[in-house]
């Protein structure tokens, strides 16, 4: 276990001082009030440049510092301390704590439900059924719920028929997305034109930083909205290449399989997913689709244009959003799924000084975010013009935690108040954000010294009657600094809907590109979570052996050596596919819909 595990068990430090506790190094009851200990598993703590442990985050020591009404009416100091497995191996983790018996008071289920359900872990006596404490003491976890009656539906889970929580959800508002499709538009301002004038387009930066240009796209719009405009934008990518003698470098990054598991472009072609997804209130299996068929025919002559990265196969170890990053930071890629962290220029490590060293291909870069393409080119009607709504995208429902055996015998009152604190207004600005200036005097954290937040992480600006919230100064576009001061591994309500922008308009619009169509393709972990623990078990077998199949045979029609547009070729793979009975776990799933919608 040791060997797996980097436990963190460290007791937050807290002593009395005017009716509040600091945190300062022991543990120490408060006059009248005791102290309740509970250990938490989560999947990750944050950079630990910040701070070695999750106990260390601001947010916690905050909560640490108060008091909550435990069992009796008794004031009851909460002492958290937390779990954090090796990345990477999350899911082994928490499977082998549960298997061994050596789980905590609490824990983020999320990877655990990749393998089993939480039916299954009730039923073994482990998960704790939580209607109880949900209905008298989380008040305001109710409210919220009761706004979103969608949500609502897959909070509660089945026991002999009857509706129970047995999870606690996080939830968010306006979250906004870190990650999508990128393309360098400075590559098309140099070596592109006008599709309609033939005149070459004039962009750049001014003197402030503003990027500002005449592009246009042969749909006529301002931005690549068809595939039509991905298609004479990866011309111009190759182009470019050719122009700036780039060896190694091709227009478009493409993830090991040949698709994204998460629909990002397949998605294109009919809306939906390459695995199993939800289409109004019908289940379907896209790999043995038309939309998949006509994805195919897509990438297919993408490949043989040579746009297409040829030897994307062998990055079989990267995740979707780090796809050969070495060659995309240094400039020599078109399109890619990225990140934030390189929109605009943050990619340029050009010093400005002419012939230097440093001024390579990202030299005056330009990263824009993208929307998912609409096909406009590939198959038959019923693949054209369809909207997007299976792709990979934030959802307002997070991680699922729960409760178990082993904290039975704890205040679990005072627990599920803290824990519905932050579904509260004050308590979501708290999980949000992190720390005010107020609330910066009452915990004098290590890290928020450190980092130079002593006023707190954010303001308060009341614009037209509406309070809005203004990041301090270093946190601005600084995410993994954001995601340090806040309370992201905790239960609660993220509210980032009223976060007064202080980017440039062309980052605002890359990510409103990226959210621009709504995902509402993928289910949720709470609706997979209703299945019964064999059901649980089953499909995730079925899916795990399809994904295999799929990460098999895919790239060979991706490459050429299967051709989408032969009909032998594609009856074939039809066949060796339906041999593992992907419709089992549609009309599982199909059930299970059915039953929710009453």
């Amino acid at each position: 276990m040791k060997k797996i595990w980097t436990i963190i068990i460290t007791l937050i430090a807290v002593a009395a001082t005017g009716g509040l506790l600091t945190a300062c190094g022991g543990t120490t009851t408060g006059e009248g009030a005791r102290t309740e200990s509970f250990t938490w598993w989560i999947p990750a703590g944050v950079d630990s440049s910040y701070y070695d442990s999750y106990e260390k985050n601001p947010v916690v020591e905050y909560l640490a510092s108060q008091k909550w009404e435990g069992d009796n009416q008794e004031e009851v100091y909460i002492d958290l301390s937390f779990l954090v497995p090796v990345s990477g191996s999350e899911l082994n983790n928490i499977v082998t704590l549960i298997s061994t018996g050596e789980y905590p008071d609490i824990m983020d289920i999320q990877y655990y439900l990749r393998a089993g359900s939480v039916s299954d872990l009730y039923d073994q006596g482990i998960a704790l059924d939580l209607t109880y404490y949900v209905e008298n003491y989380m008040p305001n976890y109710l409210a919220y719920l009761e706004t979103r009656p969608d949500l609502a539906q897959t909070a509660v889970n089945y026991v002999d028929g009857e509706a129970r929580y047995l999870m606690i959800y996080g939830y968010g508002e306006g979250v906004e997305m870190w990650g999508g499709w990128e393309y360098r538009r400075d590559w098309i301002v140099k070596y592109g034109e006008n599709p309609t004038t033939h005149q070459p387009f004039v962009g750049g930066f001014d003197d402030e930083g503003v990027w500002t240009d005449d592009v246009v796209f042969p749909s006529g719009y301002t931005i690549p909205y068809y595939i039509s405009d991905w298609e004479w934008m990866l011309q111009i990518f190759e182009d470019a290449i050719d122009a700036e003698n780039i060896i190694g470098g091709y227009p478009m990054s493409m993830n090991y399989p040949g698709y994204f598991g998460t629909g990002d472009l397949v998605c294109s072609f009919g809306g939906g997913a390459p695995a199993w997804y939800k289409d109004g209130d019908t289940i379907k299996f896209g790999a043995t689709g038309e939309g998949f068929r006509t994805y195919l025919k897509c990438v297919s002559q993408w490949y043989a244009n040579g746009w297409i990265d040829q030897a994307f196969t062998e990055h079989t170890s990267e995740i979707f959003y780090q796809i050969d990053q070495t060659k995309v930071f240094q400039g020599k890629v078109g399109v890619w799924w990225g990140t934030q962290g390189s929109l605009e220029n943050k990619m340029d490590i050009s010093d400005g000084e002419p012939n230097s060293p440093t001024n390579g291909y990202t030299n005056g870069i330009m990263v824009c975010g993208a929307r998912q393409p609409i096909n406009d080119i590939y198959g038959d009607e019923s693949e054209k013009g369809v909207t997007p709504f299976a792709m990979y995208q934030f959802s307002s429902e997070g991680s699922p935690t729960i409760v178990t055996d082993k904290a039975k015998d704890k205040d679990l009152v005072a627990l599920f108040t803290m824990m519905d604190y932050l579904y509260g207004e004050e308590g979501s600005l708290l999980k949000t954000f992190g720390l005010n200036a107020e609330q910066v005097q009452t915990v004098q954290n290590e890290f928020m010294s450190s980092q130079g937040l002593t006023d707190g992480v954010y303001s308060v600006v009341n614009v037209e009657g509406v309070d809005k919230y203004l990041y301090a100064e270093p946190l601005i576009g600084n995410t993994p600094l954001k995601n340090a001061a806040c309370g992201l591994r905790l239960v609660g309500l993220s509210q980032q809907q009223n976060i007064i922008s202080v980017n440039t308009p062309t980052w605002d619009r890359s990510l409103n590109e990226w959210i621009v169509y709504t995902n509402t393709g993928f289910f949720p972990s709470s609706f997979t979570g209703q299945l019964s623990a064999t059901d649980s078990v089953n499909y995730a077998k079925l899916e795990s052996n399809v994904n295999d199949f799929l990460q098999r045979n895919v790239p060979a029609f991706v490459m050429g050596s299967k051709d989408p547009n032969s009909d032998a070729d594609w009856i074939a793979f039809l066949a060796a596919l339906n041999k593992y009975h992907p419709e089992t776990n549609t009309q599982m799933l199909q059930t299970l819909l059915d039953h929710l919608n009453g």
